[in-house]
């Protein structure tokens, strides 16, 4: 009976980060807890830092971004509550970018076996033959307007297909404006009380997400056709 091989280091590095993540979530609990309160404590303590409030911010993107497992809505719709529509929307933009850049980053350097260890094997196949060819930027733009899909988790993954830097951050950064302007606009109505718009706001959004589960493996074989056909062409 063959012996098992020992996971390598990389596959170990995610689980136990998001487990220091959890950590330091149970010891500063309760003034987490006390942020929640009320829809002014958060505003409060951002501004609190004055100049420095904005990098914060983005610092707290940038977090969300790499620890894909939190929620990038809730985010970047507390930079419109906090900051107004544009400022927040520009904030969440840097943020993601700088995030969606270091998961590149992690996912050239380390490579299959921490992937492995986020995917299985077979989600991992689907990924990388969407990403096989280098030359359809239009797929990788398709590929991140697809709803549902973790968009975090491609850019570990278009790092480890090796996919053109500026080809991934552009089709990237195109494809989540959409989003990004939805949930900052729902911030901003959420503060100013104008709460039939982040109902409907929130029902759009929440049936695109629903209609990009079910969908999803449809428009993957869809992708990859389209794929086929550009580098046919």
């Amino acid at each position: 009976m063959a012996k098992k091989r020992a996971k390598p280091l990389e596959a170990l590095i995610f689980p136990l980060f998001i487990g220091l993540i959890l950590v330091a979530g149970f010891v500063f609990r309760a003034d987490i807890a006390h942020l929640f309160k009320n829809r002014e404590a958060i505003r409060e303590w951002i501004r609190s830092g004055g100049a420095l409030g904005p990098f914060v911010f983005v610092g707290l993107q940038i977090l969300q971004v790499v620890v894909f497992i939190i929620p990038g809505e809730i985010a970047q719709a507390a930079g419109g509550f906090i900051f107004g529509f544009w400022n927040g929307a520009a904030l969440s933009l840097a943020g993601i970018a700088i995030g969606s850049l270091i998961n590149y980053g992690i996912g050239r350097f380390f490579g299959r076996p921490f992937m492995i260890a986020l995917l299985s094997e077979a989600s991992l196949a689907r990924a990388e033959a969407l990403f096989a060819d280098r030359k359809t930027e239009a797929a990788y733009l398709l590929l991140f307007l697809v709803p549902g899909i973790p968009k975090d988790m491609l850019c570990y993954i278009a790092g480890m297909t090796k996919v053109p830097v500026f080809s991934f951050l552009a089709a990237s950064m195109i494809a989540r404006l959409p989003g990004i302007a939805g949930s900052s606009l729902i911030g901003t109505a959420t503060y100013s009380g104008r709460y039939r718009l982040v109902f409907g706001l929130l029902v759009g959004a929440s049936l695109l997400f629903i209609a990009g589960i079910v969908w999803r493996k449809p428009l993957e074989t869809w992708l990859r056709n389209f794929s086929r056909k550009k580098k046919d062409s």
